[in-house]
């Protein structure tokens, strides 16, 4: 996420990273359907994104049940949003990384 220029880490005390949203993921983030932000009781913020939506793609069947009533069988996609496409396994930002290259 920070290669994208959603988050900033830095190092802070004892040796623990502090993590901070930069103004363009702040931006992202608000603007993605399902953003939740909630203020922690120790201060700190927890976000809830959704990394994708279903798109519908097409009805497969329709089975008559009864005389006013039908099972119908379709099929759907995951569709990812912006923030979704950073976390895509097949996606620039992952295989450029040191995980997806294969390299260790």
């Amino acid at each position: 996420m920070e290669k994208a220029g959603i988050v900033k880490l830095a190092k802070s005390a004892q040796g623990k990273i502090g993590v901070s949203i930069t103004p363009e993921g702040e931006r992202l983030l608000t603007g993605l359907p399902g953003y939740k932000k909630t203020k922690e009781a120790d201060g700190t913020f927890l976000y809830e994104v959704p990394l994708a939506q279903r798109q519908f793609v097409g009805v497969a069947g329709v089975t008559m049940v009864g005389v006013n009533s039908a099972t119908v069988d379709y099929n759907w996609k995951w569709e990812p949003n912006p923030l979704g496409v950073v976390f895509d396994a097949g996606g620039p930002l992952v295989k450029s990384s040191i995980f997806g290259s294969g390299k260790r």
